[in-house]
Order: structure tokens, then sequence, then C-alpha cells
């Protein structure tokens, strides 16, 4: 098992989590409050420490340096209060004066570097376009993994840095090969070829009609940014490859059912884990319909102890059991009694209309 701790993590507390490490997927589950959300995102900021000639002493981020107090996982951990120093930086392009963390040489030496990318996917990056400058919760991790939000942006500037001339054009032209095949296999519907009008329109081919990306529904924009943010984080860490399906990443999601219709909700795991065998995925998330589809080891509700400790329980099974009979256990909701109650009240609303028409006459 993978014995995760994290201390003083703001607004939640501490937390210990116990995670089945012969899996590549772990999907926690929990009441809102419970702290799903900067679990991922602490989760995320150790992990990426795990990358070699980790970006994070080098990179500017907006840290707030009491988001938590330590993250550890086994004997690899991750030290702010005795390890590290947040300093002032400014930002010379905006003058925006930001906090950059430095680490100490010493405590660096104690995570292994064993990944070769990172990519952390926060719910507000697949919102509408005018609402792509909010704020995740998870301040710290916006330059770790977080790719470029407007996809549009995105495919053309891979689409015009694609030249034959170039030494990267190999990798340039990869990534958008990629996301095209990715797409095509999660729903065939969606053909594996995009086109680019005069006026920077991108357009996808959907159920045999072109559709320009603005125009498309916020579950397939949903999908496709999911898609996008991986292979655009993959690229920029392993720029060389010439297969980012297979780079051994770790990629991080929150709320990951935002958007999706119900059956992309069932679909989404399973894709993802077939589609890059060598990634190990860190995701949240309130769908029941997620849960349906997760193996033995793979799906962890998070729970207050009465000592304030927030701990991982796992869910077994969730795929091989009848889904009314998971739903107690993962979000305290009983169908069957819910249905009996309603059924008392239908049959009591009859026999209180029966006496009122004997009363009556």
């Amino acid at each position: 098992m993978n014995k995760w701790q994290i201390k003083d993590l703001q607004g939640v507390g501490d937390v210990e989590l116990s995670l089945d490490d012969s899996k590549r997927v772990f999907v926690l589950f929990g009441t809102n409050g419970v702290g799903k959300t900067k679990i991922l995102g602490a989760i995320g900021f150790f992990l990426s420490l795990k990358l070699p000639n980790s970006i994070i002493n080098t990179t500017r981020f907006k840290l707030n340096a009491k988001s938590f107090e330590l993250v550890s996982c086994n004997t690899e951990y991750l030290d702010h209060k005795h390890h590290s120093e947040v300093e002032d930086f400014i930002i010379k392009e905006t003058d925006e004066k930001i906090k950059r963390i430095l680490y100490k040489p010493e405590l660096l030496k104690t995570i292994k570097q064993d990944i070769d990318a990172i990519c952390y996917i926060a719910t507000y990056s697949r919102l509408d376009k005018d609402d792509s400058g909010k704020k995740s919760r998870n301040s710290y991790l916006e330059h770790v993994g977080s790719p470029q939000h407007d996809i549009k942006k995105w495919i053309i500037s891979k689409a015009q840095s694609t030249n034959p001339y170039q030494k990267e054009h190999k990798v340039r032209k990869n990534e958008i090969e990629c996301l095209l095949e990715v797409l095509n296999k999660f729903d065939d519907r969606i053909k594996d070829s995009l086109t680019i009008d005069f006026n920077n329109n991108v357009y996808l081919e959907i159920d045999g009609k072109e559709r320009e990306l603005s125009e498309l529904s916020s579950g397939f924009r949903s999908i496709v940014r999911i898609f996008q943010a991986i292979i655009s984080a993959y690229s920029y860490y392993q720029e060389d490859t010439d297969n980012l399906l297979a780079v051994k990443g770790i990629v991080l999601i929150d709320e990951i059912e935002n958007h999706l219709h119900l059956e992309w909700q069932v679909k989404i795991i399973p894709t993802l884990k077939k589609l890059f065998p060598n990634t190990t995925f860190y995701i949240a998330t309130h769908s029941p319909l997620v849960l349906s589809q997760l193996e033995e080891g793979e799906a962890y509700l998070l729970k207050r102890d009465e000592d304030g400790v927030v701990r991982s329980q796992v869910i077994n099974s969730p795929n091989t059991r009848l889904l009314e009979n998971v739903l107690p256990e993962a979000f305290d909701i009983d169908l069957n009694e819910l249905k009996r109650q309603n059924m008392e009240n239908i049959d009591q609303t009859k026999v209180q209309q029966k006496l009122l028409k004997l009363l009556n006459g």
C-alpha cells in the first residue's frame, strides 16, 4: 500500500490515505467539504517533484506557503516548514508580485525522480472561454503541468508550427494527431481529422458534419479539453518522444464528470486507462456512474474520523456489484429504502383519500 500523509492542509486539517500500489487509478469520493480538491492538489504538487530536473525551484509559482505543512508518501516527503523558503518575486513584464518557493537540496534527495510528465486538470479549466480566468483552489499548481486553456489557440499554434524544415516538426504534428486519435477512440462519431479556415476557425467532423469548436456542446468541449491537456503537458515535458500515449506520467483530474453525458461518465476512466497505459491517474468525482466502472482498489471514500483526521476507506469492487448496493457505502444513499418510503407515502395518501370519501358520504 502507498501510505499518504498530509499535515495541516489548509481548510482540511490532517489527511491519511492508504492506496493500493498495484493500481494505476485512484478515484476519491466524499461529501462536499471533506477536501477532495485540496487533497488532489497537495498530492499533485508533491508528485511534480518526482520529475527529473524538477521545475519547482526554477519556475515562478503563485503559492500560499501555508497551503500545507507536509506531504509524504511512504518514505518520501515534502516538508514546507523545515525545508523550504518562500520569497517575493517580481515579474518584470507585468510588475506582478508573486511568491516563489525554494527547496533545500537535501529535501529533494528524499524524493525519487521516477516519472516523465505530470498534468493537473482543474475544474475551472474545462469551463467556457469567458470563465477561463477563474482561479483554482489549487493555485499553486497553476504551472505544474497545467497547459494552455484555450484549445483553439493551442491547435492553431501547433498547426502553424508544423513545418517540414523545423527540427520539432515530428512532435508538433504528433500532438494534433494524438488528440484526434484519442478523441476518435473515445467516441467514433468524432473523426480523426480537423480543418482550419482562413479566419483561424477550427472544425472537427462529428456525426458526418463539420462543427466549429465554439459551437460544440459543453460536454464535447470538456472531453476535448481533458485529452488536449494530457497531450499538451506530456509533449511539454517529453518534447523528443515519438509516442506521447506511452509516456510514464501522472494525471490529476478534479470533478472528471463535469459536463459529461451519462454514457461518457461510464466510459471515461476505462478509456483513459486503455489509451495511456503507462499513466497513473488521481481523480476526484461525485459521479456514481464513474464509480460503477472502477475495479477493486481504485475507488476510495474520504471520511473525517472522530479525531478530526480525514482518512480513506476502500470501496469494494464497484464494477462487480449492483449499483444500488454500492450507493449506500459510497454516498450514504439507500435507493431501496427511498423507494419503500415513497410507496408508504403513496399508500397513506390513498388511505386518507378513501377515509375522506367515506366521511363525506
